[in-house]
């Protein structure tokens, strides 16, 4: 279980369920001796439920390739972190062109594969991928589970080491939470002090039940990935310990490896 709950609802098993769909899009192997390249751009804006052409080719590594062909396969990530659509290519004229209608997941395109099936599953490295930054790192909603998951450990055990690599030292922005232990500007834009706050939130067992989250799309100007996320928390100085519903949004620092956190708002409650 990636978010640790004392109650598991029926949301809570959703998110889960999500999390092991993007566990499988993401944990295929990597085939280094090939690379893939879109032959257009993908319509990462293009709306849920609808279909989209997507083009692309594979160089071989010298495997036959009418035996590839057959198998070639694209996958599209949800924004909502839910099961990934996939589709396999149909050949072109030209040799290692392939071409596939693929349905646009829940939410949108929040990550793209390619990829081959020939008795496992193997994936390929694109070479233009939309959702890698300008130093090469993957920035998609893969990143974003990722990060949310283990921040949200770290923030529940109190563990500040840990805490400390999830948040960006390069590009970090400013990290504000409303009551309980409200945190704002200017005092949210100081990293330096960012350890002790969370030491003292866990001295107050304050703890955070993460219920979903969404990827609102890699920013390439400011090479950030946007995201947002909704949630239960609770905490010994605030309502008497009563659990509440939160939202919150944020953004990865997409040049950094490990996509850390730029900028993070925890809500108050929300009722």
């Amino acid at each position: 279980m990636l978010f640790s709950s004392r109650r598991r609802g029926p949301t809570t098993a959703a998110v889960s369920i999500c999390i092991l769909a993007l566990v499988s899009a993401g944990a295929s192997l990597a085939n280094e001796k090939q690379t893939a390249r879109l032959a257009r751009a993908l319509p990462v804006a293009a709306q849920p439920g609808t279909s989209v052409e997507v083009r692309w080719s594979i160089v071989p590594s010298g495997d036959d390739d009418q035996h590839q062909g057959e198998r070639t396969f694209v996958r599209l990530l949800s924004k909502l972190g839910g099961p990934p659509v996939t589709a396999f290519g149909v050949r072109a004229q030209r040799v290692g062109h392939y071409t596939a209608k693929v349905r646009v997941p829940a939410g949108g395109i929040a990550g793209i594969r390619i990829g081959i099936q020939d008795g496992r599953e193997t994936i390929v490295p694109l070479s233009n991928d939309p959702f890698v930054s300008e130093s090469g790192v993957r920035c998609d909603v893969v990143a974003l589970r990722q990060v949310l998951t283990a921040f949200v450990e770290a923030y529940n055990r109190g563990d500040p080491a840990r805490i400390d690599t999830r948040f960006s030292r390069k590009r970090f922005f400013w990290y504000a939470s409303s009551e309980p232990g409200a945190r704002s500007l200017p005092e949210a834009r100081r990293r330096d002090t960012l350890l002790a706050y969370f030491r003292g939130r866990h001295r107050q067992r304050d703890h955070l039940l993460l219920r979903s989250y969404r990827f609102n799309g890699f920013e390439e100007a400011r090479q950030l990935a946007h995201f947002q996320l909704e949630g239960e928390r609770r905490a010994d100085d605030f309502r008497s310990g009563r659990r509440f519903s939160f939202s919150g949004k944020g953004a990865l620092d997409c040049l950094q490896p490990q996509t850390p956190i730029a900028v993070l708002f925890i809500g108050g409650p929300k009722e």
